[in-house]
């Protein structure tokens, strides 16, 4: 998902950098954005007005890269991540500025798709929301700003599993 992610927002003239903690995984995937790489450190992250997290769906693994980035950040960034199915009130627990974290929920292919979803936390400000909402307007997308709920998974993820089930529950139905 970065690269997608990482073209969405270089689509809105945003100065893009694609970190992670294998350099080479980071240039790769940046070649495929037209962005830069960068190493996973603080420098990387000093000027940084939005970090969108798009690292495997494990809360352990999220709330640890958290807990390292949040300290690089200045204190107005935004930290926002790409989850489809963790809580985001789980993910936000440990940072020190909860209402600057927020759910960017990005369909595949990211570059590509013409909506966003944007998801609050229970923390999250008003005005987390609005800048996350301003910048998908300015990638052409359009942005969904979903209510707070305490529960796993976004509006779009929820709706797929829902319809899976349907169609899951029809085709048996049939069978028989």
């Amino acid at each position: 998902m970065a690269p997608g992610i990482a073209a969405a927002c270089a689509a809105a003239n945003a100065k893009v950098r694609i970190a992670a903690r294998d350099e080479e995984r980071a240039a790769v995937a940046a070649r495929l954005a037209a962005v830069t790489s960068a190493p996973l450190d603080p420098e990387s992250f000093r000027e940084a007005d939005l970090v969108i997290e798009a690292i495997t769906e494990d809360l352990t693994a999220k709330s640890e890269l958290y807990a390292r980035v949040e300290t690089w950040l200045e204190p107005t960034a935004v930290l926002a991540t790409n989850t489809s199915s963790l809580g985001l009130d789980a993910l936000a627990e440990s940072l020190a500025r909860p209402h600057q974290f927020i759910g960017f929920h990005f369909l595949n292919p990211a570059e590509l798709t013409s909506i966003v979803e944007i998801v609050p936390a229970s923390a999250t400000s008003s005005e987390t929301i609005e800048r996350v909402t301003s910048l998908a307007e300015r990638m052409g997308k359009r942005p969904i700003v979903l209510r707070y709920q305490d529960s796993s998974g976004t509006g779009y993820s929820s709706l797929s599993s829902e319809n899976a089930s349907t169609c899951s529950t029809r085709a048996s139905r049939k069978q028989k």
